[in-house]
């Protein structure tokens, strides 16, 4: 079982990412960082580009991104889990956005669906 964000972690998630298959073709391009502080394992960022039905999980700190998503590592946890809604953290103050947020909307249709790619990660992770 690997820790959240160590680089077991990761390199399973890669392996999610590289084995994901939409389940229709898509057209375009999405990029999301994500910047967690205060890890077991430092502050750690990493970026998921979303492009035509295929994932690719990016830990280069020069990585472009269209939005950044900003949160402590409780945060990220509970995100992880399912245990917390971005939704509800952004409201509640916990997850900091920035970038283009239109992104968002103009690429939904990329980001539908990616969420059960990494469902045996999550469900083989500890905290």
């Amino acid at each position: 079982m690997a820790q959240y964000l160590s680089q077991e972690w990761f390199d399973e998630m890669n392996a999610a990412a590289a084995a994901y298959e939409a389940s229709e073709a898509k057209d375009g391009v999405v990029s999301l960082r994500e910047t967690i502080a205060g890890s077991p394992f430092g502050d750690i960022t990493y970026v998921m580009t979303i492009e035509n039905g295929s994932i690719e999980i990016s830990r280069d700190d020069d990585a472009v991104a269209d939005v950044t998503f900003m949160q402590d590592y409780e945060t990220a946890t509970s995100l992880h889990r399912g245990v917390l809604t971005t939704h509800d953290a952004f409201f509640a103050g916990k997850v900091r956005v920035s970038g283009h947020l239109n992104t968002l909307l103009e690429h939904a249709d990329l980001l539908q669906g990616v969420a059960p790619a990494f469902q045996d990660v999550r469900a083989n992770t500890s905290y």
